[in-house]
């Protein structure tokens, strides 16, 4: 089964800058692949932990206030450390993120990987439209999460090809995995190995060791691909191809 990814984009759009989750949130509908959910909410707490029910990659976009200039682009990875609840006091949810996450973690909900992007406001007031420096950081963070999503993308057609090898082999489970990055695929290996976490943590392949290799010709037949090379079963020790 294909791993479920949620974008939420929160914030209120007649706020000023807290509407730039919201933004964000449209322009990665546009592009937002079959596997992908893209969601607009307003942050209150509750129904924000009901909309990420069933996603095992969940991505939150809100607008943060703190110290930092405008336009600044925070990354909390709140799945494995707390969420500063001072980042969103100034948010205009009556419950915030942060204490929605915190929330979610006593309770044992919180999804399998969420991340969570502020992006440092400037005006709160009431009106309509972003300031020019939250704008600028909405469409860097817009090229951020285009690139991770499409990594995971990349790595869940791996997965749905090792799912589809483990059943033909009696479902046994993966033991490693090689795989090729083409060099104008644009992802380095650093980045995918980061973002490949559902890929070894998919039932066929959990705990498998993965192998990267960058290919460098850029004529390669293969050059714009992620290929996997080869693979080998826990229950043997011979590798395929």
């Amino acid at each position: 089964m294909t791993p479920q990814v949620l974008v939420i984009g929160l914030g209120n759009d007649y706020r000023g800058d807290d509407a730039v989750g919201r933004a964000v949130a449209r322009r990665l509908q546009a592009i937002a692949g079959d596997y992908v959910r893209v969601l607009e909410e307003s942050g209150e707490g509750v129904a924000l932990m009901e909309s990420w029910k069933g996603g095992d990659f969940v991505i939150l976009i809100d607008a943060v206030h703190s110290s930092a200039a405008a336009g600044t682009i925070h990354r909390f990875d709140a799945a494995t450390q707390p969420v500063p609840g001072s980042f969103f006091h100034y948010s205009t949810h009556a419950f915030s993120v942060a204490e929605a996450v915190e929330l979610a973690r006593a309770l044992n909900q919180l999804p399998p990987r969420l991340v969570i992007y502020g992006i440092e406001g400037k005006n709160f007031d009431s009106r309509v439209g972003l300031s020019p420096e939250v704008k600028m950081a909405a469409e860097e963070l817009f090229r951020m999460v285009k690139e991770d999503l499409c990594t995971n993308s990349r790595s869940y057609d791996l997965l749905r090809k090792i799912e589809s090898i483990a059943r033909e082999q009696g479902g046994q489970r993966v033991a490693g995995l090689k795989v090729k990055l083409g060099v104008l695929s644009h992802i380095s290996a650093d980045h995918f190995a980061s973002t490949s976490k559902p890929l070894r943590e998919a039932r066929s392949a959990e705990g498998a060791r993965l192998e990267i290799e960058t290919l460098t010709d850029e004529y390669d037949p293969h050059a714009q691909d992620i290929l996997l090379e080869s693979w080998s079963w826990r229950s043997s020790a011979s590798s395929h191809k």
